[in-house]
């Protein structure tokens, strides 16, 4: 597990995004919304940073379709 600079457990997130949200300022309003309603308080990320990561994985499969990985497209 990550620690923060006093030794409590990371406050870290990481998000992967596909270059058409990441560079849609609309978009990245809505994800970062959307993050903070699932962290528990959609108006704030207080003792939270939040990295934003443009998807760079990709798979190609034998009929030569190329898919990001991991997909985002897996619900958890």
């Amino acid at each position: 597990m990550e620690k923060n600079l006093i030794g409590g457990p990371s406050n870290l997130i990481h998000v992967t995004l596909p270059s058409s949200v990441s560079n849609d300022f609309e978009k990245m309003t809505k994800v970062t919304q959307s993050i903070l309603t699932r962290l528990g308080c959609p108006n704030c990320h207080s003792g939270r940073v939040i990295i934003y990561h443009e998807e760079n994985n990709y798979v190609v499969d034998g009929s030569l379709n190329i898919e990001p990985q991991p997909s985002p497209w897996l619900e958890k």
